[in-house]
């Protein structure tokens, strides 16, 4: 069943959310990971105390501070799915050594 307006699964939001903590933590580091996780409560704690604007600053603030991370998640997604076409590609060429070895 797809959830949200992305029409992600909750499977494929809990994977998204998994890889960018580690994101997180890898480029960022745990203090850096930590200080994103109080921004976090920070906003949540603003909107239910009905504080909307100073939530807005904060969501901006971490909308900043991810813009790096951003970059970086985008990069590793191109070579993913680079290493996953040269992979397939590979395979694919040697099945067809092995046929041609096999009909030969």
């Amino acid at each position: 069943k797809h959830v949200g307006k992305n029409g992600f699964s909750k499977p494929e939001l809990i994977s998204l959310l998994s890889s960018d903590i580690s994101l997180e933590e890898e480029v960022l580091g745990a203090e850096g990971h930590q200080i994103i996780r109080g921004i976090e409560r920070e906003i949540e704690d603003l909107r239910s105390r009905g504080k909307m604007k100073a939530a807005s600053r904060l969501k901006l603030q971490m909308t900043e501070t991810w813009a790096g991370l951003q970059a970086e998640q985008n990069k590793r997604k191109i070579e993913t799915e680079e290493r996953v076409v040269r992979e397939k590609l590979e395979n694919r060429a040697k099945l067809e050594r092995h046929f041609e070895r096999w009909y030969a």
